[in-house]
C-alpha cells in the first residue's frame, strides 16, 4: 500500500506556497499599474488574473493524490474479486503512474531552476 503523494509532497507544497507569498509581498510593497503599456503607450493590455503559481502547483498535487488514491483502490478491489475489469484496471495505475512522473519532473526542473538563480545571485 503505497502513502499518498500529499504526504510526500508536503513540504514541496509548503515551500512553493511560502515563496508566492514573498512574491505577493513584494508586489504589494512596489505600486503597479493594473493594465501594461505597449510600444508607444496607445495600448494596454490587463495584467492576468487567476490562481496563483504555487495554488496551481497544489491543484496539480490534489489532483495527482487521488487519480493514485482511486488506481490503488482500483488494484486492491481487483486483487480482491471485488472488480473484473482488467482493463479498467491498468488504465488506472498507468494514468497514477503517468501523473506521478509528470508530478516528479515538475519538481525536478523547479529545483533545478531554483538552484540557477540562486548560482545567478553569488
Amino acid at each position: 500500500m503505497t502513502a499518498p503523494i500529499s504526504n510526500d509532497m508536503t513540504s514541496f507544497a509548503a515551500t512553493l506556497q511560502r515563496a508566492d507569498a514573498t512574491v505577493q509581498t513584494r508586489e504589494a510593497r512596489a505600486p503597479q499599474a493594473d493594465s501594461l503599456r505597449i510600444g508607444d503607450g496607445t495600448q494596454t493590455v490587463q495584467a492576468p488574473e487567476g490562481p496563483s503559481f504555487g495554488e496551481r502547483v497544489e491543484q496539480l498535487l490534489e489532483q495527482t493524490n487521488q487519480v493514485q488514491v482511486d488506481a490503488e483502490q482500483a488494484a486492491e478491489s481487483y486483487a480482491n474479486g471485488t472488480r473484473n475489469d482488467m482493463h479498467g484496471t491498468m488504465i488506472a495505475l498507468e494514468q497514477a503512474d503517468i501523473s506521478f512522473r509528470l508530478v516528479s519532473n515538475i519538481r525536478s526542473r523547479l529545483v533545478d531552476a531554483y538552484r540557477e538563480v540562486m548560482r545567478m545571485g553569488a
